[in-house]
């Protein structure tokens, strides 16, 4: 028999063992699923900073002027 016969019959075996409540992976899928969990907090968390900041100029921007701005900004 083949060695990774013999490794996918012992892991059928197992699954399918009484008082086997959780697979092996169970801890890795938590682990990916709250990273990806907190990647979309952040992202999100991102978006609404950077929308404010873009707002805040907006309203800068209408109560100077955009050549006001231009004259302001530091020249390079």
């Amino acid at each position: 028999m083949a060695r990774g016969a013999h490794v996918d019959q012992h892991c059928a075996a197992r699954s399918r063992a009484p008082g086997h409540a959780q697979p092996d992976h169970l801890g890795h899928v938590a682990f990916i699923a709250a990273a990806a969990a907190m990647g979309g907090f952040l992202f999100g968390y991102d978006s609404a900073v950077i929308n404010g900041a873009v707002e805040a100029i907006r309203d800068r921007q209408r109560r100077v002027g955009s050549a006001a701005l231009a004259r302001s900004s530091p020249s390079r």
